[in-house]
């Protein structure tokens, strides 16, 4: 995936692209524990930057495609919602509980493996 420039949202803040979050997101999830046990992420994201990418976590190392358009298997998460919306929640810009209750992204699929692995990157402070 080719590294996009980043664009400002805030004065003082510089926002991620969708593809650059994720990219980050893989080499940060490579290091979780809940994430080396397995699992798939499939990432549904609408908007400029949008697209479907797909995380398969494995012993070894996580594995980042544009998602085929059929997956051999249910993902273990799905997450769907505007491309810069996820893009700022997995880079930290946004709290992902706010984005969630205010309707920003949905989930569905394995919570407990979704608070686990947040938990773990930072994304949340609370467990779900």
């Amino acid at each position: 995936m080719a590294a996009a420039k980043p664009k400002k949202s805030r004065p003082g803040r510089v926002a991620l692209s969708l593809d650059t979050a994720i990219e980050n997101l893989s080499t940060r999830l490579s290091s979780c524990r809940a994430v080396r046990k397995g699992g798939t992420l499939l990432i549904r994201a609408t908007g400029d930057g949008g697209g479907e990418f797909h995380l398969e976590a494995s012993e070894q190392a996580v594995r980042v495609t544009k998602a085929p358009a059929m997956l051999p298997a249910a993902p273990t998460l799905e997450i769907m919602g505007d491309a810069r919306r996820i893009a700022a929640v997995i880079s930290g810009g946004k709290n992902a509980r706010k984005e969630f209750l205010a309707g920003g992204f949905r989930v569905r699929g394995n919570l407990r493996y979704l608070s686990d692995v947040a938990m773990e990157l930072g994304i949340l402070k609370i467990p779900l």
